[in-house]
Formats: structure tokens, C-alpha cells, sequence
């Protein structure tokens, strides 16, 4: 208790201050166990309460001090082994709820039309857009076309005309045809891809007349003369074969 007094006294501490905690027999061990509050009954400076504080911890024992670190390490280490298995638990947790979540995936799908020109894509005044769907992360090309002729052409119209008057075709985010090799799932090119967003387009063109035309079961006219003999056939631009006689078809 000499000691807390002549620190106390060599920083100018009130003597009936000093004669309180002599009395109370306030001392080292004591003073360990005070808080700030408690401390400034006796001591009304805040920087006199500190540097009493320091001055006592000086002044325990090597060995408490010792004990006090090692304690202080043994808390930490014991900390860290309990933490990492809460935070593998909530990882595992994590990833099973989030390989739950990605049974489905957000696409985007847009529309492209060419006019046999052009390819660009349609805004959404014009029935166009950009869409955001929701998709099984096992959906395919097929899958995707369907979706896309939903969003672009409701019951088989579109501002651009019918659905059968035009050619289909499934692009990726960077405007590349697919095929049913190159696009075996939308969860495979979320992978491959590794964006935050897959975006496809439904490419439409219109059909071929002259292709539509040929694919036509073609119409032959037949005919007999008067005669055993049968007059030359004659072409015409259309392909259909014709007679100089006619009377009898032939479908």
C-alpha cells in the first residue's frame, strides 16, 4: 500500500484521497478487480485512475501475468477450433441449399429477325424484347425454341406474321446457331459460360417460296387423242407436265 501511496502522492493526488484507500485498505489485488466507475470514488481525475492502473499491473507478480497471457491463449485457441466446425456446418448447409435453389435457372431470351437482308433484333414495341424466365437447369434447345415462340408468337401470331411462315433458330449471348450438341442443357452452359445471366435469342427468317414450292407434290395433266399415237409433252415453267389434250388427270 506504500507503493499505490507515493505514486499517488508523486502525481498529486488529494492526501484525504490517498488516506480513504489506505484505510479501505485498497491496494494492488484490489485494485485489479475495480472497474473505472468503482475506482473514481477515490480518485476523481480519469488519468490518475489510469496510470494507477498501469502502476498496479506492473507490479504483479511475473507468474500472474503468465498466467493471465497463457489464459488469454488458451481462450483463443479454443475459439478457433469451435469456429471452424459451426462455419463448415453453415457452409455444407449452404451448399446443399443452394445446389436445392439451382434446380432451376433465370434465362434471357430475345428475338432476332432477318428479312433475308438484315438480322436485328426486334425491340419491344415491336412485340420484341428481352425476356426474363425462369428454366429447369436440364432444359435443352428444344425447350428453349418452345419458350421462345411463347414469349414471341402467343398462340402462333407475332407483329411480323405467322409462326409457319418463318424458319427457327436458337442463338447464344454471342449470336453463334446452336445445335443439340452445342446446347445439351442450360445448366451446362451456365458452366462452361460462367456468367451471372445466359441469355439466348430465337432467330426467325422468312421461308423459301421456291423451297416450299419444290417440297409440292407435283400436279400431272395427262391426256389421250383420237389416235394410238400420243402427242409430245410439254413442260411449262411451273414443272407441272402438260398434254395438248387433255380430258384426263392424273394427281
Amino acid at each position: 500500500m506504500v507503493d499505490i501511496s507515493d505514486f499517488l502522492r508523486g502525481r498529486g493526488v488529494p492526501e484525504d484521497a490517498i488516506l480513504l484507500m489506505e484505510e479501505q485498505k485498497i491496494d494492488c489485488d484490489v485494485i485489479a478487480l475495480m472497474d473505472d466507475a468503482t475506482l473514481a470514488n477515490y480518485i476523481p481525475s480519469y488519468g490518475d485512475r489510469i496510470a494507477l492502473f498501469n502502476f498496479c499491473k506492473s507490479k504483479q507478480p511475473l507468474s500472474k501475468r503468465k498466467l493471465g497471457l497463457l489464459q488469454k491463449l488458451r481462450e483463443k485457441m479454443k475459439t478457433r477450433k469451435e469456429s471452424p466446425k459451426e462455419n463448415t456446418s453453415h457452409t455444407d448447409a449452404g451448399i446443399r441449399q443452394t445446389k436445392k435453389q439451382k434446380a432451376t435457372r433465370n434465362v434471357e431470351i430475345g428475338w432476332i429477325h432477318s428479312d433475308g437482308k438484315i438480322a436485328k433484333q426486334v425491340r419491344a414495341k415491336q412485340g420484341g424484347g428481352t425476356r426474363k424466365i425462369q428454366m429447369a437447369t436440364d432444359a435443352g434447345l428444344k425447350d428453349i425454341l418452345q419458350e421462345g415462340k411463347k414469349l414471341f408468337f402467343p398462340d402462333g401470331i407475332s407483329p411480323k406474321g405467322c409462326e409457319t411462315d418463318f424458319e427457327f433458330e436458337v442463338w447464344d449471348f454471342k449470336q453463334n446457331y446452336l445445335t443439340d450438341d452445342t446446347c445439351q442443357s442450360i445448366g451446362n452452359m451456365y458452366e462452361a459460360a460462367r456468367l451471372t445471366m445466359l441469355r439466348f435469342y430465337i432467330a426467325t427468317k422468312p421461308k423459301d417460296p421456291e423451297k416450299d414450292a419444290s417440297e409440292t407434290s407435283e400436279v400431272v395433266f395427262v391426256s389421250e387423242s383420237s389416235g394410238s399415237d400420243i402427242n409430245p409433252l410439254q413442260v411449262g415453267k411451273s414443272g407441272v407436265i402438260l398434254m395438248k389434250s387433255s380430258l384426263v388427270q392424273k394427281f
